[in-house]
């Protein structure tokens, strides 16, 4: 990774951890993650959905109506982005603005007749190559960080909310003596939570997806943040 995306990236985390402190803990934490990232990026929407590509397709969260209006028309067609995020595996974007000149032109049609036209980037969640999440701004309007940027934090927000619940596997690599993957993930939620100043839920969900970006295990990074070698805290956000 460059010196400018490192750069980014670190950027970026700062900023969805000072969001995400920022929303009601009230709301969802699904919705939370969301719409934290939401704000980072600058969409206009999010939707994650996993079994994409299955009958036993779902939506986890959606951050809007016109959000899941976008998840629920490429369900109905058949067709777009997302679809073909799930299956290569790779971020799918595109204008569906000009209906004779999308790839999709039964969705692009169906697109304009319920939202006028929308751009979309389709991010499929590491691991889980049925798992996609949907961004979408209105008309040609750009997101506020690069594609790649934008890509690393809803596919790891989003493998974090797959993982939501579910009991880590971890390996024991990189852990000495007595300390098990557990108590060393325990510790690091702590030290986030102080860090950062937010629920202990939130700490965990952003170490996950944290995890994620960096295609390495939880208790690897929940090491990290004991020993110091990664802090939340040390990338300064804008006030943005």
């Amino acid at each position: 990774m460059s010196d400018r995306s490192l750069e980014e990236s670190a950027r970026l985390w700062a900023q969805f951890a000072k969001r995400l402190d920022s929303l009601d803990s009230r709301r969802p934490r699904a919705w939370r993650l969301c719409e934290a990232a939401r704000q980072v990026v600058g969409a206009s929407g999010v939707v994650v959905t996993v079994a994409y590509l299955s009958d036993v397709r779902t939506t986890l969260c959606a951050t809007d109506d016109v959000a899941m209006a976008v998840e629920s028309l490429q369900e109905l067609v058949g067709e777009g982005p997302g679809f073909d995020a799930a299956t290569s595996g790779d971020t799918v974007s595109c204008y569906l603005g000009d209906i004779h000149q999308s790839r999709w032109s039964q969705l692009a049609r169906a697109m304009w007749e319920e939202l006028s036209d929308v751009t979309i980037y389709a991010v499929p969640i590491p691991t889980m190559l049925t798992g996609v999440v949907t961004l979408y701004t209105k008309q040609r309007r750009p997101l506020d960080v690069s594609v790649e940027g934008a890509a690393s934090l809803a596919g790891a927000i989003g493998a974090a909310l797959v993982t939501e619940g579910r009991e880590q596997q971890e390996s024991p690599e990189g852990l000495r003596g007595r300390w098990t993957s557990r108590v060393v993930v325990h510790q690091a939620t702590g030290m986030v939570m102080a860090q950062l100043g937010i629920p202990a839920d939130d700490a965990l969900s952003l170490l996950r997806s944290h995890a994620y970006a960096d295609e390495t295990g939880l208790a690897t990074v929940a090491r990290q943040v004991v020993e110091r070698k990664v802090t939340f805290s040390n990338a300064t956000a804008d006030g943005n």
